[in-house]
């Protein structure tokens, strides 16, 4: 909330050109020796992709990481009109590539005769080992219909926060390995998968 405060302020004031390079520097000063990622150059690299998105920019169309906040700001200003682009932007830099959501069969598993589990899953991801399930992680597409089928609730999803978090659920992820410009997420390739 602060930074939009401090675009609208700039916007308003008719200096934003002239202080928006700035701003993710101040926000992350050297002195501040905490940092929310790896280092203050990151957070200060994810303040710059926000203060983007803020100007109405689409961070998967960015062509030059070297442009400055500046010609963002300007390109902003000059608008005539709102720019038509979806409502959300994803931020591939501040995912922290947490584990994809998965699958795992606790200790709960009573190996059932029946194996609704097995008999359900549309990619054969489980097996039954002394006794339990087991669900191999390369050949599961987290559809989760194990989980629903399972009669004493022994298949449990471990979530991605981010994911769980967000009101417009699902938020897709943007793994490390893949480029922002796609913005296919892991989770969107394993349901087209299933």
């Amino acid at each position: 909330r602060g930074l939009i405060t401090r675009v609208a302020r700039g916007v308003i004031h008719g200096d934003l050109e002239d202080i928006v390079n700035r701003f993710p520097i101040e926000a992350h000063p050297k002195e501040d020796k905490q940092s929310s990622r790896c280092c203050r150059h990151k957070d200060r690299a994810i303040t710059k992709y926000r203060l983007m998105a803020i100007m109405g920019h689409r961070l998967e169309d960015e062509t030059d990481e070297a442009k400055p906040l500046a010609a963002y700001a300007h390109e902003a200003l000059a608008r005539e009109k709102p720019t038509v682009q979806p409502g959300m932007t994803v931020l591939g830099e501040s995912c922290r590539n947490c584990t994809p959501a998965a699958y795992f069969v606790t200790n709960a598993c009573q190996g059932c005769v029946a194996r609704p589990c097995m008999s359900t899953c549309p990619k054969k991801a489980i097996s039954r080992v002394d006794g339990q399930a087991k669900i191999d992680p390369d050949l599961c597409v987290r559809c989760g219909a194990c989980q629903k089928v399972c009669p004493y609730h022994a298949i449990v999803k471990l979530a991605v926060p981010c994911e769980e978090a967000c009101p417009l659920a699902p938020l897709p992820r943007v793994p490390a390995a893949m480029p922002r410009s796609t913005g296919r997420s892991a989770s969107t390739a394993a349901s087209a998968s299933c």
